[in-house]
């Protein structure tokens, strides 16, 4: 049986008014929608041996 399920974390940053605060992702190619703005988040890295 094949194991698809990949873990990760997502953060929904407010300040004191409840505005949302994205982050902006870095502007560079090698990186997943680069220069978008985002929610923080991150998925599971593997595990290193």
């Amino acid at each position: 049986m094949r194991n698809d399920h990949r873990r990760g974390a997502v953060a929904i940053i407010t300040n004191p008014r409840g505005d949302l605060l994205p982050h902006l992702r870095d502007d560079i190619p090698a990186v997943c929608w680069s220069g978008y703005w985002s929610r923080p988040g991150r998925r599971e890295e593997p595990r290193k041996t």
